[in-house]
């Protein structure tokens, strides 16, 4: 079974455990001074805290949209995947994991939701060892 492994930007994982384990990340959205940006994408975490320094207004954060989920989801389907583990911070939290339920409605693929860094890595753990097996 080919599983693909999803999160967003607010796991913070390094390029080397992103590459490693084959992790799709969905960048958050972060507003500062009216302009939209991209964790990870158009923006650093350097460059946000930089921009707090320098006085912009303070950041506010939104979920990732539900059109890069549901594109991201069907990605993996024309790819082969027949399973999606998204693991997303807690609904108490942030409003990923609503997104992430209408995304995955909208979507043609099954999807589990959990919370996040630690869980994110042993998931890729267990992926990496039960392909091995195969």
């Amino acid at each position: 079974m080919k599983i693909a492994l999803v999160t967003d930007s607010t796991a913070n994982l390094s390029a080397a455990e992103i590459e490693k384990y084959n992790i799709k990340v969905i960048p958050i959205p972060i507003y500062i001074d009216d302009k939209e940006y991209l964790e990870g994408i158009n923006i650093t975490s350097e460059e946000l805290f930089e921009s707090q320094r320098s006085g912009s207004s303070f950041p506010t954060t939104s979920q990732p949209k539900m059109g890069d989920l549901i594109t991201t989801f069907d990605n993996f389907k024309d790819e082969g995947y027949e399973a999606i583990i998204y693991i997303c911070l807690s609904s108490g939290i942030s409003g990923s994991y609503s997104t992430l339920m209408g995304g995955s409605r909208k979507a043609t693929r099954t999807t589990t939701c959990t919370r996040l860094t630690h869980k994110l890595l042993f998931a890729c753990r267990v992926t990496k060892f039960w392909q091995q097996l195969r």
